[in-house]
């Protein structure tokens, strides 16, 4: 084992190697009661950061846990957790830049609230999300952009001697980093010294804040549930009874199976088979765990295989059948949901669109065996 304390002034971090296992602890155990400032340095988070990174992408580390959200991430989980972090801390440090825009005084009441808004919408999970934490990295903030505070005011100063920092400059930043220290003995075979490995995170790799990506991806979900759930279901079939004529039962109940059961599933299960931390988010989980990942995956294949059975519905004498058991696993999967409080905005989308769809499949199925029997 080996104990790996941050460089420089402390920011609170202790980094425990166990070299056997292959597992890297990021946690902040030395913190105390809560020494003001000392882990609020997102520069320094940043470069202790950064050579995880280093470890895990050099293969010498292929577990990581930490100290504020006690989860054991795999290797390509934890690569993407680290990644996730160093982001966070970019952004934050573009916010900070934005906010003191260069002026040679800030007021420290609505830069504490800016950062703070910035700290929110990245979503940012853990223990330190409270007033104190927050308060203390706007100081750090200030700070690094070469302010200080002369008396007990809430006004921060520039040095004339500082160099302004545009908000573009510092957003970005890359940050580099060099061969990380060696995690345990050099001499021992075992354990090689990772080659020289360097991460740079900035505009070439992601310019675009979690935060906006994830209402993006929400607002595509809410148009694409909305259009197969009920616009092109009731466009397709009125076309079609405008056109060729018919029953309007069979019409329309053929088209809901097709687009709410058929399209609509198999869209749902090559986005989870693809990416299955989608649903985890819809359903609440920022971080979900490789357990609930394969879960997801696993609810894809069976996802893909009734979709692709609702896709028959265009055969006429097939589509009551063909939307029996989507429109059954819907309408259970919308009920199971109906009752569960604190829902998000697409979770209470994906429920009652579930809940028309499965039943509309449903009496639609019914429809068709009264008729063969009269």
């Amino acid at each position: 084992m080996a104990l790996i304390p941050s460089q420089g002034h402390s920011t609170g971090h202790v980094v425990v190697y166990l070299r056997d296992a292959q597992l890297l602890h990021m946690g902040d155990e030395m913190n105390g009661p809560c020494p003001i400032g000392r882990d609020a340095d997102q520069y320094k988070l940043t470069d202790i950061q950064s050579a995880a990174l280093s470890l895990i992408d050099s293969g010498v580390v292929t577990h990581l846990t930490d100290g504020h959200t006690f989860a054991v991430r795999h290797a390509r989980d934890a690569a993407k957790r680290l990644a996730d972090l160093l982001e966070q801390s970019l952004v934050l440090q573009g916010e900070a830049a934005r906010l003191a825009d260069g002026q040679s005084s800030v007021d420290a009441g609505p830069f504490v609230r800016g950062i703070t808004d910035c700290y929110r919408d990245l979503g940012v999970q853990g223990t330190n999300s409270n007033a104190v934490f927050l308060g203390m990295i706007a100081a750090t903030q200030l700070q690094r952009l070469g302010y200080t505070r002369p008396d007990a005011g809430t006004t921060w100063h520039a040095s004339p001697l500082t160099p302004r920092t545009s908000p573009s400059r510092t957003a970005a930043r890359a940050v580099s980093v060099s061969q990380p220290p060696c995690p345990g003995s050099c001499a021992d075979t075992r354990n090689p010294h990772p080659p020289h490995h360097q991460h740079r995170i900035g505009p070439t790799k992601r310019t675009e804040p979690r935060h906006t990506r994830r209402k993006q991806l929400t607002m595509g979900y809410f148009i694409g549930v909305l259009l197969q759930t009920v616009i092109l279901p009731i466009v397709s079939g009125t076309l079609e009874l405008v056109t060729a004529g018919g029953n309007p039962v069979e019409i329309y109940g053929r088209w809901w199976v097709f687009w709410g059961v058929g399209t609509r599933l198999v869209v749902a299960g090559i986005v989870q088979l693809v990416r299955p931390q989608t649903t985890a988010e819809i359903l609440g989980t920022e971080q979900p765990a490789g357990s609930e990942l394969q879960v997801v995956r696993e609810l894809s294949t069976a996802n893909l295989g009734m979709g692709l059975a609702g896709l028959l519905a265009l055969v006429p004498a097939w589509a009551a059948p063909a939307g029996l058991a989507g429109g059954v696993f819907l309408l259970i999967a919308g009920l199971m949901h109906v009752t569960k409080k604190n829902k998000n905005p697409a979770e209470h989308l994906a429920t009652w669109t579930d809940l028309l769809v499965g039943v509309i499949a449903v009496v639609f199925l019914g429809y068709a065996l009264v008729s063969q029997l009269v």
